[in-house]
């Protein structure tokens, strides 16, 4: 017997509005977020809380990201930047080719769709590039069911339906590879998405510490260039290694190839696993770190001989 079958309808019922009201506290007014703070302080430990025009500046950019990001990008982002940041793209990509050239461990045809594979790698830098025109019409066509009333909670809810319509629609309509969806042109993070074979730094990233127009070149590859050698890498990790230059995940390397990848990656494994925390007295797991920490070697090693390139002709 499930522990459903056990309850009465009207537990089961209060677990539920329990369950969505503590999803939605936040939104909700400031009686009901004062139990959930109450809560936190007892199970966890927390004191205060957000203030209230955070919570709302966070939700209106995380369900209308395009639109800040226009206001954003506008008034902050310096648009030169995005040209910085692909040439030195271009130029780690480069030194990532020459590296798989110089690789022994690969044969040719691996080598070959390894190669391949990264010339093909889309990169989104800073936004997408509608934002930057006078015409917002994209933007008013994306936002065209967005109506709003005066309470914040009933808002809430509706942008909860319209989302949940629009994700719906997506096992119907095709896929646009130009779109930003996962990361926002606000957001200050990387990723690679191997289903699509590209890499994103969206305009709230490229920023100090990480990217300095007026900084030394050796700073910027040393903070933006070892993230872009980092993310291109990712695509040839162990879960990269599924998916080939359409982002389809089928076999692509040779059985040989893979097998001599794994017995490399055995020696990063033990290395991390070598490493204790000692202020908690934990040992660290290279197993499970692998693949961030094959980015991050990798990575280093792109930017740092980029960076050597780039002197070359400067």
């Amino acid at each position: 017997m499930s522990i459903i079958d056990q309850q009465s309808p009207r537990t089961i019922q209060n677990y539920m509005i329990w369950r969505f009201m503590m999803s939605r506290a936040l939104n909700m007014p400031k009686r009901f977020r004062n139990i959930v703070q109450q809560y936190n302080s007892v199970f966890y430990g927390t004191t205060g809380s957000q203030r209230r025009p955070i919570i709302c500046a966070n939700y209106v950019n995380k369900m209308m990201g395009l639109a800040v990001s226009k206001i954003y990008i506008n008034k902050y982002f310096d648009k030169d930047i995005r040209k910085e940041i692909t040439e030195m793209s271009d130029n780690i990509r480069n030194v990532f080719i020459k590296m798989i050239n110089q690789t022994v461990w690969m044969d040719s045809k691996s080598k070959s769709a390894t190669i391949e594979k990264v010339r093909v790698m889309k990169e989104k830098i800073g936004y997408p590039d509608y934002l930057e025109n006078d015409d917002v019409m994209k933007l008013e066509k994306d936002y065209a069911d967005y109506n709003f009333s005066s309470s914040f909670i009933s808002n809430v809810l509706s942008l909860l339906q319209l989302h949940s319509k629009q994700g719906l629609r997506i096992l119907r309509d095709p896929v646009d590879s130009n779109d930003w969806t996962d990361l926002l042109p606000t957001d200050i993070n990387a990723e690679h998405r191997r289903s699509l074979n590209e890499i994103v730094f969206p305009a709230a990233f490229l920023h100090t510490p990480m990217f300095d127009k007026d900084a030394p070149r050796y700073l910027n590859y040393g903070g933006v260039g070892f993230v872009v050698g980092h993310e291109i890498t990712h695509g040839f990790d162990s879960k990269g290694l599924e998916h080939d230059m359409n982002g389809n995940k089928i076999p692509w390397w040779t059985t040989a190839t893979i097998a001599a990848f794994g017995e490399r990656k055995k020696c990063i494994i033990e290395q991390y696993n070598n490493y204790t925390l000692n202020q908690i007295n934990r040992q660290l797991n290279g197993k499970r770190t692998q693949n961030e920490n094959i980015a991050d070697n990798a990575g280093l090693k792109q930017a740092f001989f980029a960076y050597q390139q780039w002197t070359k002709t400067h």
